[in-house]
């Protein structure tokens, strides 16, 4: 016992003596944090003169389009004219900034509030990442068994440890955060209004959780009632009841927009308008396939604009329109893969004692998994993909292998892999391979890049195999426990 002990205060050590070291790192040149940090100094001034930021915001960037030099830096600029944010996240930006007072007059004000600014912005992403540790110890305690415990611990910290340079310089490790904690609140503590609220929060954050929707609504069903309406053939009543579990959640969103609407008005959502206008970005799914095209003398280009390079060509606008139709087939796909996976190991023949259970609670592992391969399915549909994606989901990929040995060390070596690659792409060669001057990747860069999204789509592929062809018996001993727990 002692032995075990020691060596998970070990690991914790190793988790939390590499987070302080990175957090006296220098900040990336490229990182966002300086864009966060001008919107709480703007909020700051707006709160001192009673102006709304957003036009605080405006006025500065058009200012700055005015005193640009050259078409091209005015072009770029006129795509930021509107902060690219939801309110939700915007408000979480602000957070660091209530900690420095010093809004005076002085010209070098924001060189000084930018310096304090990235020391606070980085403590509070280590607090963060620190509660998710501690969420993600307590599902695996709760799912996994207890000899592959350490391993799967050892995993987290590797894998978030490659993944710090973005951690700590994006807002995505907070979605990250507000999905663990939605799936926390419903299989830790069987809450299925904290299971809603924080995917109304992580909706908020950044809309793309949206495409959990569906299976949040299924997953929170209870058990023994559908397992009833099944057997009875009450279609309808299975629909009806997901219906209103959809409303529950739809109100929740509506219920924390609803006070940054009333605020701010329409400047706070014209970040839609931003992201409707955005092609299709270079490190996307799409654009390994344009890419591909173009070794075959199909006309392909590539171009700066939004912060990111972007290619162009005939078929860029009809991937950009198919992205919400792709995103709604991988959504509705994962949830019915759980009545699917269900019928097939005969599950849903089995009764159920503890009649409140909903179905997310009896398959924990199986709807862990799901929500997982949502996640990776929505972001091979979108037309952008930077690599703090990664975050939403990998934190939980641990926790979707706890039957095959290989299995588990094959995924860690497919994410570990993918995961070091985004870093190698994002900061280490973005700049000279992937920019490369405005004209879009090298080939180094691109072969880069399209390593890295072949290793993804396969980790993709792996999990739904794994899902789908578990060994019968396994599956049916992990649900028999799931079952009994009360």
């Amino acid at each position: 016992m002692k032995k075990k002990a020691l060596i998970l205060f070990f690991l914790f050590l190793t988790f939390f003596v590499s987070r302080i070291l990175y957090i006296n790192l220098s900040p990336l040149s490229s990182g966002d944090v300086k864009t966060y940090a001008l919107y709480s100094y703007f909020w700051q001034i707006g709160e001192k003169t009673k102006k709304s930021p957003y036009t605080i915001y405006n006025k500065y960037i058009l200012k700055k389009i005015k005193h640009a030099k050259s078409e091209s830096s005015k072009e770029k600029l006129s795509h930021r004219q509107h902060i690219e944010y939801p309110p939700l996240a915007v408000f979480f930006t602000l957070i660091p900034g209530y900690f420095i007072n010093n809004l005076s007059k002085k010209k070098n004000n924001f060189s000084f509030f930018l310096k304090k600014y990235y020391l606070n912005y980085r403590l509070l992403m280590f607090f963060i990442e620190i509660i998710m540790f501690f969420i993600f110890l307590f599902l695996l305690f709760r799912l996994v068994p207890h000899k592959s415990i350490y391993a799967h611990i050892l995993y987290f910290i590797s894998i978030t440890l490659t993944l710090s340079v973005v951690s700590y310089d994006r807002l995505d490790l907070v979605l990250a955060f507000f999905i663990m904690a939605s799936l926390a609140s419903l299989l830790l503590l069987k809450s299925v209004f904290l299971f809603f609220l924080f995917l109304a929060f992580a909706i908020n954050f950044k809309l793309s959780p949206v495409v959990l929707l569906p299976l949040w609504v299924f997953g929170s069903l209870p058990y023994s009632k559908v397992r009833r309406l099944l057997f009875e053939k009450q279609y309808h009543s299975i629909i009806f009841q997901s219906v209103v579990q959809g409303l529950y959640i739809l109100f929740l969103c509506t219920l924390v927009t609803f006070p940054f609407y009333i605020k701010y008005g329409l400047d706070g959502f014209r970040f839609f308008a931003y992201h409707s206008e955005r092609p299709v970005q270079i490190e996307s799914f799409y654009s390994s396939l344009l890419s591909m095209l173009a070794v075959f003398g199909y006309p392909t280009s590539s171009g700066m604009s939004f912060g990111s390079v972007n290619i162009y060509s005939n078929l860029s606008q009809a991937f950009v329109d198919f992205t919400p139709i792709v995103m709604i087939l991988v959504s509705f796909f994962t949830t019915f893969l759980i009545p699917y996976c269900a019928y097939k190991n005969k599950f849903f023949f089995q009764k159920l004692d503890n009649k409140s259970k909903s179905i997310a609670e009896v398959f924990p592992s199986q709807f862990i998994s799901l929500a997982v391969i949502t996640i990776m399915g929505s972001i091979i549909s979108f037309k952008v993909f930077s690599p703090q994606y990664i975050l939403w989901f990998i934190a939980l990929t641990p926790l979707c292998f706890y039957r095959s040995h290989n299995s588990f060390l094959l995924g860690l070596f497919l994410c570990l892999v993918f995961s070091s690659l985004s870093t190698y792409i994002f900061p280490f060669i973005y700049k000279k391979h992937i920019v490369n001057y405005g004209l879009g990747p090298s080939f180094y860069g691109a072969s880069v890049l399209a390593l890295r999204n072949i290793l993804f789509f396969s980790f993709f592929i792996f999990l739904i195999r794994n899902l789908l062809w578990r060994d019968h018996k396994t599956m049916i001993s992990v649900s028999n426990k799931n079952l009994s727990e009360k």
